[in-house]
């Protein structure tokens, strides 16, 4: 296991495409210098004790097919931002994040990827089906 900060160097290794540090003790903030790595295509980070916020520069990820932070301590709002890039798999699940989920991220009916943060809500004027909030609100109910 690794533990201690993932440091902003990291950003340095710029031909870098996929960065996996899952299930370790890697804590402090998600560098945001990781969004100068513009042919990351998956980062997963999940099952750590990262406990910044989410880093609004991961929007900057074109190529971003996969992000992956559940499971940390991670707080504050989710970047709205963030949505433009819609990745194929995002994870955001068990943190303490709070305030709106962007609408794009419900639109693309990706609820279940923000379960388990206890502060989270659906925006305001959000149409969705009965079935569907049910099952978020079940994932929300969990903890």
């Amino acid at each position: 296991m690794i533990s201690g900060i993932l440091p902003p160097e990291i950003s340095h290794a710029i031909k870098l495409v996929r960065i996996d540090l899952s299930n370790n003790l890697l804590s402090g903030p998600v560098p945001p210098e990781i969004g100068n790595l513009k042919r990351l295509n998956s980062l997963v980070l999940q099952r750590n004790k990262f406990s910044s916020s989410v880093p609004e520069t991961l929007s900057s990820l074109k190529s971003l097919n996969v992000l992956d932070l559940c499971s940390n301590l991670l707080k504050g709002n989710i970047p709205e931002r963030l949505s433009d890039l819609l990745p194929n798999s995002i994870n955001l699940s068990n943190n303490l994040l709070y305030g709106p989920i962007p609408k794009p991220f419900i639109d693309g009916r990706l609820l279940e990827s923000f379960s388990n943060n206890p502060s989270l809500r659906l925006p305001v004027r959000v149409k969705i089906s009965v079935r569907y909030h049910s099952s978020f609100m079940n994932h929300l109910n969990e903890i």
